[in-house]
C-alpha cells in the first residue's frame, strides 16, 4: 500500500483519479498515491503523484514473463476455442481456415482442378497437397472474378493475396464484401458473408479470435529490456469490442507464469497529468487485484526497487551541496579571468558577479529570484558586474569556461542542469517556507515584527514542512562557523553560566542543521556523477558566507 505524508486537518487535498501520461505509456492512479522522481544519477524523491509535472523523470515499473508465451495457452479460454472452430474446419488432428475449405471445394465442384483426394490434401495431410501450379492456376480464376466482379477498387485484391487465402495463411480478406463475390466460388460464402455485424456466426467469432489473440500475444510480447520500450508498447489490457482479454491474460499468468515473472525500472519523461472525475470506490472483495503484469508508474510499497531514495531534508541539501560546488567553481573563475587588476578586493563584487550569473542559469521562480538577486544587496559597480556575469554566462553556454578547469566541454553547463533538476523537485511549499522564514530572520535581527509573515511562515511550515518531520528550526546543511549573541559569550557577567548555556545552545544549533564536511560532499556529489568538481569546492574560512548568526529565542 502507498504511504501518505501525514496532513493537517482542514487542510487535506482532495483525492481525485489522475491519468499519468508518459513516454513509457499511460497509468491511471490516485492523487495520494506515492512515487520516484528522478533527479540525477541514482537518486530518487518520493513525492505525491499530484505533484508530478510535465517534464519529470518518474520510475516506471515494467513487469514480464521470463519464458516465452505460448499461443496454444489460449485454448484454455473457451469463447476463443468457440470462434477458432466456428472460422475452421477439422479434422481429427488439423484446423484449416473455412476460406482455404470452400475456395478449394468451389475449385472442385467447379471442374478447375480435380482432386479425387480433396479430403487429404484440404488438411494437407503428409505428402498432400496441390502443386505450385495448380495453386497458381487456382489464384488466375479468382483473380479474374474480382475483377470483373468488383464494384469498387478496395474490393481488388493482388495474386499474392489470393494465394495466401489458398493456402491457409489468411483467415478472411480484410474487405468483408468479397465474400459476396466469393459465393460465385462456393455457396458457403454468401452465409459468411451475411453474418457480416451480426451478434453470432462467422463474423462474430472472426473477431472473438483475432483481437483476442493479437491483443493477447502483444501483452506478452513486450521487450525483456525496458530501454527498448517504445511509446504505445505498454500492451492491451481493456475491453475492445466484443472481446475482453483481462479474464484470459489473468488465467495464463496464474495458471502458467506464476513462478517466472520479474520486473525491471526505467525513469519515464512525464508527458501530460490529468485530473479525472471521481470514480466509484472499489467493491469489496477487491482489496487484493487480479493477477496482471504490472506495466505503469512505479507506486511507492512495501519492496521498493534498488534505487537510491532520498527525503526532502536531503534533496534539499543536495541542492544546496551541487548550488555551492557550482558557485565555489563559479567565483574562482570570476578571480581567475576578471581580478587581475585587484579590482575586486571586495568580496561583495565577486558575490555579486556569481549571484548573477546563477540568476541567469536557473528557473527565475519567487526563490531564486530572492536568493540570486533580491538578497545579493550591495555591489560595487552593478552595470560591470552585469557585464561580467553575461560573459560568464556565455562561456559556460560555448563550453569555454570547462578548458580553465580542464573538464569535458559543457561539464559546467550539465553540472548546471543536475542542480536545476534537483532543485525542480524541491516542493514550491517547502521553498517558499524557507524564504520566508529567512526573510523574518532578518527582520528580527534587526528588532523588527510582522505578524503577517511570522504566521505565514507558520502555515507554510505546518502544510509543507511538518509533515516530513523537519523541525522549524532547521537551517540546512553548512560549513560555517555559528556566531552567538552576546548574551551568551564568556565575555560577560554571567561567566561559566554563558558557557555552558553557550555550549546547550550550540548543540541544540548543530541538531537541526547538517555540518558540511568534505566526505559528505564529495559523496553527494560523485551520487550526482559532478566528481570532478571536487577540487574547486571551497570550505571556511574561504566561503563567502562564512557565518551564521543566531537569534537567542526560537521562532515558534
Amino acid at each position: 500500500m502507498a504511504r501518505k505524508l501525514k496532513r493537517r486537518p482542514g487542510h487535506k487535498q482532495p483525492v481525485v483519479p489522475l491519468l499519468v501520461s508518459t513516454s513509457s505509456g499511460n497509468t491511471f492512479m490516485s492523487s495520494d498515491s506515492r512515487v520516484l522522481v528522478h533527479v540525477g544519477g541514482e537518486t530518487y524523491f518520493e513525492k505525491n503523484a499530484s505533484e508530478l509535472r510535465p517534464g519529470d523523470m518518474v520510475l516506471y515499473e515494467i513487469e514480464f514473463t521470463t519464458k516465452d508465451y505460448d499461443p496454444s495457452l489460449l485454448l484454455d479460454d473457451p469463447n476463443f476455442r468457440k470462434a477458432r472452430d466456428n472460422i475452421h474446419v477439422t479434422d481429427s488432428q488439423r484446423h484449416v481456415p473455412k476460406l482455404r475449405d470452400l475456395l478449394l471445394r468451389g475449385m472442385n465442384d467447379q471442374g478447375i482442378i480435380e482432386a479425387p483426394d480433396l479430403e487429404s490434401r484440404i488438411f494437407q495431410e503428409p505428402g498432400d497437397d496441390f502443386s505450385p501450379q495448380e495453386y497458381r492456376m487456382m489464384e488466375t480464376h479468382v483473380h479474374q472474378l474480382l475483377t470483373t466482379s468488383a464494384s469498387s477498387e478496395a474490393e481488388l485484391r493482388s495474386r499474392s493475396a489470393i494465394e495466401k487465402w489458398f493456402t491457409g495463411e489468411t483467415l478472411a480478406p480484410s474487405e468483408w464484401e468479397i465474400f459476396r463475390h466469393l459465393a460465385q466460388v462456393h455457396p458457403g460464402f454468401s452465409d459468411i458473408h451475411q453474418s457480416f455485424e451480426q451478434p453470432e456466426g462467422f463474423h462474430a467469432s472472426y473477431l472473438v479470435y483475432t483481437i483476442t489473440a493479437r491483443a493477447v500475444a502483444r501483452y506478452f510480447a513486450q521487450p525483456k529490456d525496458p530501454a527498448s520500450l517504445k511509446p504505445g508498447d505498454s500492451g492491451d489490457y481493456s475491453r475492445r469490442g466484443l472481446v475482453s482479454i483481462r479474464p484470459i491474460v489473468e488465467n495464463i499468468l496464474k495458471n502458467h507464469f506464476g513462478d517466472c515473472i520479474d520486473t525491471k525500472f526505467r525513469p519515464s519523461v512525464v508527458r501530460s497529468v490529468e485530473r479525472l472525475q471521481p470514480s466509484l470506490k472499489p467493491s469489496p472483495g477487491k482489496e487484493h487485484p487480479d493477477p496482471h503484469l504490472r506495466r505503469g508508474v512505479y507506486v511507492v510499497d512495501e519492496t521498493p526497487p534498488d534505487v537510491k531514495k532520498v527525503g526532502l531534508r536531503e534533496l534539499f541539501e543536495d541542492s544546496m551541496i551541487v548550488e555551492k560546488a557550482v558557485m565555489d567553481l563559479i567565483s574562482l573563475y570570476v578571480k581567475k579571468k576578471f581580478d587581475g587588476a585587484g579590482q575586486f578586493a571586495l568580496r561583495t563584487m565577486n558575490y555579486g558577479v556569481t549571484h548573477r550569473v546563477m540568476y541567469s542559469l536557473t528557473p527565475q521562480d519567487s526563490a531564486n529570484t530572492y536568493w540570486y538577486k533580491t538578497r545579493v544587496g550591495y555591489v560595487p559597480d552593478p552595470q560591470l558586474a552585469d557585464q561580467y556575469a553575461q560573459q560568464i554566462v556565455d562561456a559556460i553556454n560555448d563550453g569555454s569556461i570547462d578548458a580553465e578547469f580542464k573538464l569535458p566541454r559543457f561539464r559546467v553547463k550539465e553540472a548546471f542542469r543536475t542542480f536545476n533538476d534537483i532543485s525542480r523537485q524541491v516542493p514550491s511549499g517547502f521553498k517558499a517556507w524557507w524564504v520566508n522564514r529567512n526573510k523574518l530572520n532578518e527582520l528580527d535581527s534587526k528588532g523588527g515584527e510582522d505578524h503577517e509573515l511570522s504566521n505565514r511562515v507558520k502555515d507554510l511550515y505546518r502544510n509543507y514542512v511538518e509533515p516530513h518531520g523537519i523541525s522549524s528550526l532547521y537551517l540546512g546543511i553548512s560549513d560555517a562557523e555559528i556566531q552567538f549573541p552576546p548574551s551568551l559569550t564568556a565575555s560577560n557577567p554571567l561567566g561559566d553560566a554563558a558557557v555552558g548555556l553557550r555550549k546547550r545552545f550550540q548543540e541544540a544549533m548543530d541538531k537541526h542543521r547538517t555540518k558540511l564536511t568534505p566526505e559528505t560532499m564529495s559523496n553527494t556529489l560523485t551520487r550526482y556523477q559532478l566528481q570532478d568538481f571536487k577540487p574547486y569546492v571551497l570550505f571556511t574560512p574561504h566561503n563567502q558566507l562564512a557565518t551564521i548568526t543566531l537569534t537567542p529565542r526560537p521562532l515558534f
